[in-house]
């Protein structure tokens, strides 16, 4: 477990840069996430006047703010749900597609819980190519965190699950 760390440490000279690098990659994902969701919901709006207060809201909002500042994963979950959501979009529905999407809410619940939820609505749209590839990569991410971290370590599991360290 050192060897990640100090492998991670030594990508940035101090915290200040790890931290700007870090800035930088969540303010890319948020922006990505915008552009998303500006496609998925493109055929209701055609005009760049349109465009405009939808820019300006999503870029003046304070939990985004919030988020940056704090270097919170939330702006990697809005992105996961937004590709979820442009690969759903009617435009794109095929079975290539529907384990894209699959796999995008799997990315989400693996992230946080809040994606995991939406996972229900395949279930109830009776998408069922989308179900099993994001119940699947649900299963094979949790079972690739408990290969190469272990439960143990997770906190949530703490002191239910022995540890290497215990």
């Amino acid at each position: 477990m050192t060897r990640w760390k100090s492998r991670f440490r030594s990508t940035f000279e101090n915290l200040s840069t790890g931290y700007k690098g870090f800035l930088l990659i969540t303010v890319l994902a948020y922006l990505l996430a915008v552009i998303l969701l500006f496609q998925a919901f493109r055929p209701r709006v055609d005009r760049w006047q349109e465009i405009l207060p939808f820019v300006l809201v999503t870029l003046n909002c304070y939990p985004v703010y919030n988020a940056l500042t704090l270097r919170a994963i939330e702006i990697f979950e809005l992105l996961f749900i937004a590709v979820a959501m442009w690969w759903s979009s009617k435009e794109h529905r095929t079975p290539a597609t529907e384990a894209a999407t699959g796999l995008a809410l799997a990315a989400g619940a693996l992230t946080k819980f809040i994606p995991g939820v939406l996972i229900f609505g395949l279930f109830a749209g009776r998408r069922w190519t989308a179900l099993r590839w994001s119940i699947g990569g649900t299963a094979a991410g949790l079972a690739l965190a408990h290969l190469t971290l272990g439960l143990g370590n997770n906190p949530m599991f703490a002191g239910i699950v022995p540890s290497e360290d215990s």
